[in-house]
């Protein structure tokens, strides 16, 4: 046998051996409604999510030569051209005081901002980034995948891309107090720029197919402040990640290592947001929503943030035994305390009545109940003299009787 043939129909010869020589065509009344994409993936359009996650810059810069060649422009550069001008005018104290530097940093500062176009550039993420965010030893697809996903709202360059230059200077933060002609404060110069920016990349980005966004804000307060939700496009759910009881310092390292976690793994979901592995953070279930994602301070006491008071455990009562303050094992020590109090406070008090006229007339002290219930045990000394003349008297009169 050579080969299978169809008989001769309407439809003609569809299959002759191995080959296909013409398509099948479809029965009358028939149509095809899914033709432009007839294969099924796996997955339903409601499953497609897609995230965007902000970030923040590190206090500490990283001032080495950049090995990486991808580069890309800062979009508002006129924007932070007018900001530098402001800052060229403050003095190292007054920048001190709105930058939170020393003394030799607002210096340095006040140096750079004079030269500032002059210094060499550095990609964001490598400049702001820190050591944890680990930017260096991200691949090509990891860069690719970065330059979509991650943002880093700063406060002298509005919204940065992850390769966008910039210079070696210090960020300016967000809530600091600095008069220009667009307000107050820096959040007020750049107004609602950075949220129509930020609108901009997420449209971009949902341009996918995805049907839902998952903006992943892993900022302080006073950064995400910049950004308001009412010119967020439809479509895009907040989702606030916190990281409590731990230091400054500890907080700070702990986003870098959320956003390389994101950028390597490629994390688009709510369940990888909580699937974040670390041994000093440990996800609080109890606390969590859907739009907060709380992580709890797990870690040495070190990394603790110390400003936080601890709450004091109340001790289980101790063994009935000899204890060395003299009191009896099954007393608290909060009722020993109690007791002794008590006991000073009624040595203070003054007694009432004739007692106390008595006790002047006498030169004595002052006593209380107490005092007196422990005197009235020994035998006082008028009913004593009392006793001895009754008994004198009955032998009187028993001589008496036997004369």
């Amino acid at each position: 046998m050579t080969g299978l043939t169809f008989a001769d129909t309407k439809f003609s010869q569809r299959v002759v051996g191995s080959m296909v020589k013409n398509q099948y065509s479809m029965p009358d009344g028939w149509k095809d409604t899914n033709s432009s994409n007839p294969t099924w993936t796996g997955k339903t359009s409601t499953d497609s999510t897609t995230l965007m996650l902000l970030m923040q810059p590190e206090k500490s810069l990283d001032l080495k030569p950049s090995q990486c060649g991808r580069h890309t422009f800062m979009r508002h550069f006129k924007r932070t051209e007018e900001l530098v001008e402001v800052l060229q005018k403050q003095s190292p104290e007054e920048l001190q005081e709105l930058m939170g530097l020393g003394k030799k940093m607002s210096k340095a500062h006040r140096e750079r901002f004079a030269s500032f176009e002059c210094f060499p550039a550095k990609q964001a993420c490598l400049m702001f980034g820190g050591q944890a965010m680990q930017a260096v030893e991200w691949s090509e697809s990891d860069q690719k995948f970065a330059e979509a996903h991650l943002r880093i709202v700063t406060g002298l360059y509005g919204l940065l891309r992850p390769f966008d230059d910039v210079k070696p200077v210090r960020d300016v933060p967000l809530g600091a107090i600095l008069r220009t002609k667009r307000g107050k404060t820096v959040c007020d110069f750049w107004r609602d720029l950075i949220t129509k920016q930020l609108a901009k990349d997420i449209v971009q980005l949902a341009e996918g197919g995805a049907q839902k966004t998952l903006l992943v804000v892993n900022l302080s307060d006073e950064y995400w402040a910049a950004v308001h939700n009412c010119g967020l496009p439809s479509g895009v759910e907040i989702v606030r990640v916190l990281f409590q009881g731990g230091s400054e310092d500890s907080v700070q390292r702990a986003r870098g290592l959320l956003a390389s976690y994101v950028v390597r793994k490629r994390v688009t979901d709510m369940e990888g947001l909580r699937d974040f592995p670390h041994d000093d953070w440990a996800f609080d279930r109890s606390v969590s929503r859907d739009s907060k994602l709380v992580f709890t301070w797990d870690g040495s006491e070190a990394g603790a943030d110390k400003t936080v008071p601890k709450l004091k455990v109340k001790k289980a009562a101790a063994d009935p035994g000899y204890h060395s303050s003299g009191s009896s094992g099954g007393e608290e020590p909060a009722q020993q305390a109690s007791k002794s109090s008590v006991s000073r406070s009624c040595s203070q008090r003054r007694p009432r009545g004739g007692a106390s006229r008595r006790n002047k007339k006498r030169g004595g002290t002052t006593r209380c109940s107490s005092s007196r219930s422990r005197s009235s045990e020994r035998p006082a000394r008028r009913g004593s003299r009392r006793v001895s003349r009754s008994r004198s008297r009955s032998r009187e009169a028993v001589k008496r009787w036997r004369r």
